[in-house]
């Protein structure tokens, strides 16, 4: 009898440390976050033109869905609970030759292997309802930034021709990494187009088409 109520008292602790202690709110992205996602479209193909009239093209291989459910996630991370987190990506494949794509591998039982594609996340959120956080970075080949949602400038973006307003800038994380003359070291993004432009080094600009 003593081991079935301290089997029980176990549990009932375990369930104890599994309490949804956030707001929903802090968990579901909001209007204003998911605007970020609108410009894109799961199989669009956008084209970059530079000043001298090259051009860049990406697809958009994957939006992951947006989780709606804030009881997925559980409690404070105790024991085997993960942190809780919601997040969204926008993954994207670099056209014609994609060389910033990884792999994964999966090796069954049977001796049988899959190997799947890890597309580049072009731009991802992450919301962390405990902290009342939320995380957005922009990868774009061998660009990696933050992405702060309130930094939003209000005056008159003129590039290659072409003018943007309520638009944000992202520069490199890690400027030291800035080397080669084809790094990228800064991007610009608006709601309405998502990425619009991004500048390398050796001062070749590339705008949306």
């Amino acid at each position: 009898m003593k081991q079935t109520l301290s089997i029980l008292t176990f549990c009932a602790f375990l369930a104890s440390c599994c309490q949804f202690e956030y707001d929903d709110k802090d968990f579901l992205f909001n209007k204003h976050e998911l605007s970020f996602f609108n410009a894109y479209s799961a199989g669009d193909t956008i084209y970059f033109e530079n000043q001298y009239g090259d051009i860049d093209t990406i697809e958009i291989v994957e939006i992951t869905p947006t989780n709606t459910d804030p009881k997925s996630a559980c409690g404070k991370g105790l024991f085997m609970n993960p942190r809780p987190a919601n997040s969204k990506d926008i993954k994207i494949k670099h056209l014609p030759i994609d060389k910033w794509h990884g792999t994964t591998e999966q090796h069954f039982n049977d001796g049988k292997e899959k190997e799947s594609i890890d597309y580049q996340t072009l731009f991802s959120m992450t919301k962390f309802p405990l902290e009342k956080e939320v995380d957005n970075y922009i990868t774009f080949k061998d660009f990696h930034s933050s992405l702060a949602l309130d930094s939003i400038r209000n005056d008159t973006l003129i590039l290659n021709n072409k003018k943007w307003s309520a638009y944000f800038v992202a520069e490199h994380s890690y400027p030291e990494r800035v080397t080669d003359s084809l790094n990228i070291f800064k991007m610009y993004w608006t709601v309405e187009d998502g990425l619009i432009a991004y500048e390398n080094k050796a001062g070749l600009l590339w705008t949306k088409k």
